[in-house]
């Protein structure tokens, strides 16, 4: 229904799902494409009641982030602090001083329990992709 780009409030027209996850937007007070280019790479914010439904198996980023990543055995990788989309999602998880981060596959994460505040993750094939961070 509306977003917040740069602290300004838009109303929502239009909205367009594109290729490689981008959205395409039309905003009321943004009338062409040059009005538009003034707010490419800004954050759009928008409340959670105004957040479209998503298809089963799929999360809003600000869910995700600081879940509780473990791996079927309940060993406890960390908190979920970081989320890059890339090709698929990159996921940084933090324990102390010490973080990894692996892509977010099917096959690597196992279950996804928003309610619970928990990620369950394949312990063997994270063993073999994860990339530790000092």
């Amino acid at each position: 229904k509306r977003v917040f780009i740069g602290g300004a409030e838009y109303r929502v027209l239009s909205f367009r799902a594109g290729e490689s996850g981008f959205a395409y937007l039309g905003l009321r007070g943004v009338p062409d494409r040059n009005a538009a280019e003034l707010l490419r790479g800004k954050e759009i914010e928008a409340e959670r009641d105004d957040a479209p439904p998503l298809e089963e198996g799929t999360y809003y980023i600000v869910d995700l982030l600081g879940c509780e990543v473990s791996d079927e055995t309940g060993k406890v990788y960390g908190t979920l602090e970081n989320v890059v989309s890339l090709a698929s999602d990159v996921y940084t998880v933090k324990n102390g001083a010490e973080e990894i981060s692996f892509p977010a596959v099917r096959g690597v994460v196992q279950k996804v329990d928003i309610s619970a505040k928990k990620i369950v993750v394949n312990s063997e094939i994270l063993a073999q992709i994860c990339v530790k961070n000092a």
